[in-house]
């Protein structure tokens, strides 16, 4: 059995090898090639040949790797972005609430999330954001 330990790359994700970086994610969410492939719907020997650097992804294939290992494609490609950022709207519903969220401005962006972490009873803020949008809360405390 493969021992896995998770670390950071010393180097930045942008230099290192697409392969370097499916390699990382691996580790990362402790997976093997052959539990990675049956995650993420490939053959282990894509996947190696991959970390090896004897192929490059498809088109198809880096969609799979980015929905299997919870990633952008941009950050396998390019090591880009966050590397464990990427999420796909499940529904209408979450997909009409990312357009909103990304049509607002800053501050506006910070408020809804407090409401949606209101909602669904977790930490609102820390202090510091807290006394950014306090203003705006104001209003809906009265009501």
């Amino acid at each position: 059995m493969e021992k896995l330990r998770y670390r950071r790359p010393q180097t930045p994700f942008e230099e290192l090898t697409l392969g370097q970086r499916v390699q990382w994610l691996l580790i990362r969410r402790k997976l093997t090639q052959t539990a990675a492939a049956k995650e993420v719907g490939i053959t282990q020997a894509t996947i190696a040949n991959i970390i090896n650097g004897a192929r490059s992804p498809s088109a198809e294939t880096l969609m799979k790797l980015s929905r299997g290992l919870v990633t952008s494609p941009s950050f396998i490609m390019y090591g880009t972005g966050f590397p464990l950022s990427y999420a796909e709207p499940e529904s209408d519903a979450q997909a009409e609430l990312l357009q909103i969220h990304k049509t607002l401005n800053e501050t506006n962006q910070e408020m809804l999330m407090v409401f949606a972490r209101m909602l669904a009873n977790k930490p609102v803020l820390s202090s510091l954001k807290r006394e950014k949008i306090k203003p705006y809360l104001r209003p809906l405390q009265d009501t």
